[in-house]
């Protein structure tokens, strides 16, 4: 259980790192789109400022819109980009308290079985010190199962 546990929070970490990778991408061609909607309407803006267009205000009205939706859209990516952090600071966390988890229950089954060992060698050792041919009639047990007689 702890494992599977483990396996799927590793598997949840690969998609959020997945996903950071692609928001990053995206980040760049929404920067590189940024720059390039800046660029076109300054050369616009200057060629409309040569010919008095008005053409010219709607364009700068256009890129302002388009430069609120690019921050209003980078805004969103840093926002996903501090849940992303988030759930991978959550993600090693629940990795570490599992791990924790795992390491005392292994470490309570081997002191319950060290215990059981310990009970069985002193119930042999009253055995022998009761009755002082029982590892002799042991070893002769061993002995007949491996020459063919049965354990009757």
């Amino acid at each position: 259980m702890l494992e599977a546990n483990v396996r799927q929070l590793q598997t949840e970490r690969q998609q959020a790192e997945r996903q950071l990778d692609e928001v990053r991408k995206e980040i760049k061609s929404e920067k590189l789109e940024a720059a390039k909607t800046e660029a076109k309407a300054a050369l616009v803006a200057k060629v409309g400022s040569l010919l008095g267009s008005g053409r010219l205000k709607e364009l700068e009205a256009d890129n302002r819109t388009l430069q609120g939706e690019v921050a209003a859209r980078d805004e969103s990516i840093e926002l996903l980009q501090k849940q992303m952090e988030r759930q991978q600071e959550e993600h090693s966390r629940q990795l570490v308290e599992l791990q924790a988890k795992y390491r005392r229950e292994m470490a309570d089954k081997e002191a319950a079985h060290q215990e059981e060992v310990s009970f069985l060698k002193s119930i042999i050792q009253k055995a022998k010190k009761w009755f002082p041919l029982f590892q002799e009639l042991v070893y002769m047990e061993k002995f007949c199962l491996k020459v063919g007689f049965n354990e009757r």
